[in-house]
This record gives C-alpha cells, structure tokens and sequence, in this order.
C-alpha cells in the first residue's frame, strides 16, 4: 500500500511539473547541452527543436548509449528526453483546454442573449413584411382600379364628345374621392394571415436547423475531444512506467560514474536490458501518431497489463529487481500493439462506405465490366 501511494504521489509531482515548470527545465537543458554539447545556447535551442522534430534520431543514440556505456545512463537521459516532449504536449493541451473554458462560457452567454435578440428581431420583421406586403398589394389594386377607370373614362368622353369640358371635370372630381374610398376598404385580412404564417414557418425552419446545427457541433466535439486530447495521457502513462524502471536502476549508473575511469562499459551491467530495449521502444513511441484509436485488440492488451500488475504485486515484496522486467515487458506490449495491430472492421466499413470511388480510375472500369459481364 505504502508504495501504491509514492506512485499516485509521484504522478501529481511530475503532473504540476509538467504544468508549471517547463520553463525552468527548458532553460536546464539547453544549459546542460551547451556545457557539454554545443557550447551555446543558442545552437542548444536549434538542437532541441530539432529534436522535438526528430525523436527517433534520439532514439537511436540511445540504443547505442546502452550499448557503449551503461542501460540506466540511456534511462535515465531517455526519461530527461521524454519529460521534455511532455512539457510541449502540455502547452498545447491547456491552451486547448482553456479555450475550451472559453467557448463554453461563451455559448452559454449567447444563448441567454441572443434569444431576446432573435425575438425582437423576428417581431420587427413579420411587421416590415406585413407593412411591405400591404402596401404593394394596395398599390397593385389602385393601379388596376385606375387603368379601368380612365378605359371607361375615355369610352364616356368618346360617346359623349358633344358634352363640356366643366361636366368632365366635375367627373372626375367625383370619382376622386370613391377612388380614395376604395382603397381605404381593402381587405388586409387574407394578406396579414399569408404573412403570419410565411413568417411562422420560416422561424420554425430556423429555429430547427440551429438545433440540429448545435447538436452537430456537440457530437463532433465530443468525437475530437478523445483524439485530440488522449495523446498527453497515453504518453504521460508510458513516461511513469519508464521513470519507475529509471529510478529503480538508479544503483546501475552510480556504479559506473564510479568505475568509469577503469572502464567505461559497466560489467555487468543489470541495466543493460530495460535500457536497451526501452530505447528501441523509444523509436516507435516518439516518432508515431500515439494512440490509434481505430486499432483492435484493446480489450485483450487491458486484460494482460491486468495480469502483469497482479503479478508485480505478487512477486515485489520478494524481489524488486523482477519489477523492472515486468514493467519493460508492459511497455513492449503496449508499443508492439500500437504498431502491429490492424485496424478494426467496423471502422474499415465506414471508410468504404464514406469513399466514393472514382469513375475515372482503371480499377473502377475493371470493375464494371467484370460485374457486366457476369
């Protein structure tokens, strides 16, 4: 129990390490390769970024480091790498996460807002279209009352051309004001309930694509959230296993500073193997796109890292050097997974049903003309 509770211990130190001190180690290392590689900072911070581009070069010039010197010395230079590449995962995971944060508030102060925005809006349209509608429709029918009016005007003046100029005139004022009075009862009713409903609709549709829109954005949301995100913890989980297997050959790379004058191959060295095979792990772990979520097989691998913490539990009290195999052999499975593993059916038939082939390529052709001639 004791040491269930160094590890959760341990994880929260390096966790608010990652968070709040990767300034400081950035400076370390790049003082620490400009004493003994480089001998500037500013070629140390080319090297670094190069680095972060290249991490398998890294890799490799650990699998010789064990190869050379000592495993726990490429343990523990491998850890100081792997801390390093943590600390940029965690720069893009909390701006991303507050971000997030920021969104979130955001759409929650929209929706209190806007609502009461939309409605004013809405209200001050249906009258612009109420308003608009009717007076074309007025201006339709007057239009069409006053052209018959001047036909029967000009066929009056036609049959009565013998009558005065004064009885015309006193005509047309007449029908000057029946005009005005016809134009004042024109029904408005059937045009106000054509509006009522075009616009009725027209919020209905609305109002109905925003939703869908919304919940769009949700289900996508949750969808990139494990892709984006379970990187860090993926990595961050394989980074405690690596510091366990470190900090237990600690005694390796303490005896061979101490015999490095008298040989600088430690014989024999218990380290050799985790260092060795750590770091051809190292050159999978850091150069690909970890994790797959599309792989198979999850469930199986999850059933034998369950297995291997049983047997840790059983075999540590008695022998801690069986941990550090243990450990090395869950980090070998984990990456032999992640490369080797094929992708899974369900998701391959989405693929085939999302593409859309082309009917320009040979294949497609040969296709057709198989499914033709059966």
């Amino acid at each position: 129990m004791c040491s269930v509770g160094i590890v959760w211990l341990s994880a929260l130190g390096i966790s608010f390490a990652l968070v709040f001190c990767e300034s400081t180690f950035h400076k370390g290392a790049t003082k620490f390769l400009a004493r003994t590689v480089t001998g500037a900072i500013r070629i140390s911070d080319w090297l670094i970024g190069g680095i972060h581009k290249l991490p398998c070069v890294v890799a490799i010039f650990l699998v010789l480091l064990s190869v050379t010197t000592c495993g726990a010395l490429a343990l523990c230079l491998g850890c100081g790498f792997y801390f390093l590449k943590l600390t940029q995962m965690s720069q893009d995971y909390v701006e991303g996460f507050t971000m997030r944060i920021v969104k979130y508030f955001l759409s929650k102060f929209k929706k209190r807002v806007l609502p009461q925005n939309s409605n004013e809006d809405v209200d001050s349209s249906q009258n612009r279209l109420i308003d608009s509608d009717l007076s074309d429709r007025a201006l339709t029918k007057v239009k069409d009352e006053t052209v018959s009016k001047e036909d029967e005007q000009n066929q009056v003046i036609e049959n009565k051309s013998n009558q005065n100029v004064e009885e015309e005139e006193e005509v047309e004022v007449n029908e000057a004001p029946e005009i005005q009075e016809e134009k004042k009862e024109i029904d408005v009713s059937p045009s106000c309930s054509s509006c009522d409903t075009n616009v009725e609709s027209s919020n209905q549709q609305t109002t109905e694509i925003n939703k869908s829109c919304e919940e769009n954005n949700e289900q996508n949301n949750v969808r990139n959230e494990p892709a984006e995100h379970s990187s860090i913890f993926f990595h961050f989980s394989i980074f405690l296993l690596w510091f366990i297997v470190t900090g237990l050959n600690i005694p390796s790379v303490l005896t061979w500073a101490h015999n490095f004058k008298y040989n600088t191959v430690l014989q024999p060295d218990p380290s050799f193997l985790p260092g060795f095979i750590l770091s051809l792990c190292g050159i999978l772990l850091w150069q690909m796109d970890l994790p797959k979520p599309n792989i198979s097989y999850y469930v199986q691998i999850g059933y034998l890292l369950n297995f291997m913490a049983a047997v840790s539990l059983l075999y540590a009290p008695i022998s801690v050097y069986r941990i550090v195999y243990i450990i090395t052999a869950a980090i070998v499975l984990i990456t032999l997974h992640q490369f080797l593993a094929p992708t899974r059916a369900d998701v391959i038939e989405d693929q085939t049903e999302t593409e859309t082939p082309d009917a320009s390529n040979p294949l497609t052709l040969l296709h057709k003309m198989k499914a033709k001639w059966e």
